[in-house]
């Protein structure tokens, strides 16, 4: 099994466990700071039911290796259930529930990350079946559907698949909700992973329909241009373009092209702005109809909650960028002003790679030269 093919049915799991969206991981800087937190004083206290289970991952994650397989599947079904017993991950300061191999409070991720050897996964399936069997919430169907992934057994994996979106059906309207939006998308990693062209496009049209609303979620759009033609695309596209999803096209030329097209096109049909398509040099003009159609017009550039959303910061520089290649200095003054505010500015690479093929380097540095002769208090560079 590939290592594409085992993150993504790891991944399954953790959509099983509907992990809210407060579990997320954190980054090394705060795993230091807690690290230095702990050594003032926590050391000396009872180690917390979380810090015990921590060192148990860590002991088989050690250990897991020399075990024989049945042995490590059921030591390893053990560290599951008791991942459920602790409830969601918290910000607990104690660098002890820390774990370093994820970047995050030890929980159900932790016991991803010490997923046995090939070796024990005929045992883990054997014993998520019976789980399945016995009681069909969405937990023990996401542990049958991880099995069925790692057992590359995708006829499985889809039926399981089913039977969650089924078993959601029993759950608060929120977490049903996303719930069958994440089975969706797994729905339509599988079909990308193993399915025909036909499949992966209408796999993602599918997994539209899954999602109520995803404003803050940025949606992968395949390359459906390649995938089924552009006709066929332009459909698609015009089809998700009016929905509550916020997309991106994260591959293919043609139809991030396309996607920019029909989404200016569409301009007064969209639901959500679609900062995500706005990702190159030549978007100028669906960044100004968006900014219209959501935003309104500032003389300062656009301030308030909607600067946060998705993908707004990059949309926000490739305009800046835009306006500076059309020589429309005065605007590009305004939007670089309200881009850094008290920050520097920093220019992602994919923008500075698209200045170089389009031969603009220098339309940016003599831009940002002049202003910075009459403006030194700028923080901008090239």
């Amino acid at each position: 099994m590939s290592l594409r093919n085992r993150f993504v049915a790891l991944s399954t799991l953790a959509l099983a466990t509907a992990l809210p969206a407060s579990a997320q991981l954190i980054g090394a800087d705060e795993v230091l700071r807690r690290l230095e937190k702990s050594i003032t004083g926590s050391q000396l206290q009872a180690a917390s039911k979380p810090a015990e289970f921590l060192a148990d991952i860590r002991r088989f994650r050690a250990e897991a290796p020399a075990m024989e397989p049945a042995k490590a599947a059921a030591a390893w079904l053990a560290l599951f259930d008791r991942a459920a017993s602790l409830g969601q991950p918290t910000a607990d300061p104690d660098s002890r529930v820390m774990d370093t191999e994820i970047n995050a409070t030890v929980g159900t991720h932790s016991v991803l990350a010490a997923l046995p050897a090939p070796e024990a996964w005929p045992a883990l399936r054997e014993a998520a079946r019976s789980r399945a069997k016995a009681k069909a919430d969405t937990r023990s169907l996401g542990l049958r559907l991880l099995t069925d992934l790692l057992a590359n057994d995708r006829k499985a994996a889809e039926a399981t698949l089913v039977e969650i979106e089924r078993a959601a059906g029993a759950l608060a309207p929120g977490e049903r909700e996303s719930m069958r939006a994440q089975a969706g998308y797994l729905r339509a990693e599988l079909a990308r992973l193993y399915g025909s062209r036909e499949e992966v496009a209408a796999t993602f049209v599918a997994s539209l329909e899954g999602q109520r609303s995803s404003r803050y979620d940025g949606t992968p759009v395949p390359d459906l241009v390649g995938l089924v033609g552009e006709a066929r695309a332009a459909a698609i596209l015009r089809d998700a373009l009016v929905r509550p999803v916020a997309l991106s096209v994260p591959e293919g030329d043609a139809t991030r092209a396309l996607a920019k097209r029909v989404a200016l096109e569409q301009i007064a049909n969209l639901r959500v702005a679609q900062w995500g398509l706005v990702d190159g040099i030549d978007t100028a003009a669906l960044y100004e109809a968006m900014e219209k159609r959501f935003v309104g017009k500032r003389a300062d550039g656009p301030r308030g909650e909607e600067r946060f959303e998705p993908n707004r910061r990059e949309a926000d520089t490739y305009y800046f960028l835009a306006l500076v290649v059309a020589g429309r200095h005065a605007d590009a003054e305004r939007m670089l002003r309200a881009i850094v505010g008290d920050a520097p500015l920093h220019l992602p690479k994919p923008a500075v790679d698209a200045l170089e093929r389009a031969g603009k380097n220098e339309a940016l540095y003599a831009f940002l030269h002049a202003l910075l002769e009459r403006h030194p208090d700028l923080r901008a560079g090239p």
